[in-house]
């Protein structure tokens, strides 16, 4: 009887495991991404300046 053997797996290392890297490298950006709108959600919040330099800024604006 014949046996003939099994037929060998020729694909290279990354395109076996090309699903993990695209999953790996997605997962990276979103957390880049998440951390990124993290840091500067707080920066979007509206200030509110001192009376000080409102009354300097209001003073400038009525000389023009």
């Amino acid at each position: 009887m014949i046996k003939y053997a099994h037929k060998q797996d020729r694909r290279t290392f990354a395109e076996k495991h090309s699903i993990a890297f695209f999953v790996l490298i997605g997962l990276a950006a979103a957390i880049a991404l998440n951390s990124f709108h993290h840091r500067t959600q707080n920066d979007n919040s509206v200030k509110s300046p001192k009376a000080e330099i409102l009354k300097i800024v209001s003073d400038i604006r009525s000389n023009h």
